[in-house]
């Protein structure tokens, strides 16, 4: 019921000139975790797409989920 999402961010620069060679190496992580509310189907894969630096997860609900109705609010007014 807990999503755990890491990530390992490698940057390497360069440099030549005549007389040296100069390599940089850069190495960035990130992990999170989250709980999963119980809407989620946890036997249904999950897909995740990364781009521009966003990350988008796509997690399914259950059938029941879905075809419940939600509940309806009264706002009483006096």
């Amino acid at each position: 019921d807990i999503l755990h999402v890491s990530g390992v961010k490698e940057v390497e620069e360069e440099e030549k000139e005549k007389e040296y060679s100069r390599k940089e190496f850069s190495y960035k992580s990130f992990k999170r975790s989250m709980m999963l509310p119980p809407s989620v189907d946890l036997d249904q894969d999950v897909k995740a797409s990364y781009k521009n630096g966003i990350l988008k997860v796509r997690l399914l609900k259950n059938e029941e989920t879905i075809t419940q109705e939600p509940p309806k609010k009264v706002i009483e007014v006096d």
